[in-house]
């Protein structure tokens, strides 16, 4: 996850410096990852003693334990996040692993192990990031509503396409012809 920070962060500036706070085999593993990048990306592993937020615009100064300091224009941080899912213990619901824990779900519409339950947003993808969150979340209310519907089997959507014509008169038909005999039906009016 934090090799896609880093790149991320690298859309949004030159240079990118990663604060390891002492932990110089992660940074090991990280320059490795991030090969090809060395002029781009520097590591410091001095531990931090604590962050302020300037008055200038977003910048942020790092105190290192020791006195130092440096400021940037921005700080991404990646925390190391624990699911807190009790629930899903209680409901047999299996996860991708014990290591990270998000819920396993089939895509597209995050229909999870257990019949009839889905899972949006942080607890089920491993990209904590807002819009993935909000976009699975929605993927997974489709799922639950096409199948309380009955459109849905096996999150498989049928082939046919429900058009509502002029005098309320209802066609099923594929998709393509449905398109075409509402156009005409537009058109006999």
């Amino acid at each position: 996850m934090t090799n896609g920070l880093i790149r991320s962060a690298l859309q949004l500036s030159k240079n990118v410096v990663v604060y390891t706070i002492g932990a110089s085999d992660v940074a090991a593993k990280l320059q490795a990852l991030t090969a090809g990048l060395e002029e781009r990306v520097s590591y410091d592993n001095r531990p931090i003693a604590r962050l302020h937020k300037e008055l200038t615009a977003s910048q942020v100064t790092i105190e290192f334990d020791g006195g130092d300091k440096a400021t940037h224009g921005f700080l991404v941080h990646g925390p190391r996040n624990e699911m807190d899912l009790g629930f899903a213990n209680k409901l047999n619901f299996k996860k991708t692993s014990p290591l990270r824990g998000e819920l396993k779900v089939s895509r597209p519409f995050n229909k999870t192990t257990e019949a009839g339950c889905f899972a949006g947003g942080d607890c089920s993808s491993m990209g904590k990031i807002l819009g993935a969150s909000v976009a699975f979340g929605i993927f997974a209310a489709t799922g639950a509503i096409l199948q309380l519907q009955g459109s849905c089997r096996d999150c498989r959507l049928r082939d046919s396409l429900r058009v509502a014509g002029m005098g309320g008169r209802v066609r099923h038909k594929p998709p393509t012809q449905a398109f075409s005999q509402v156009v005409q039906d537009e058109h006999d009016m």
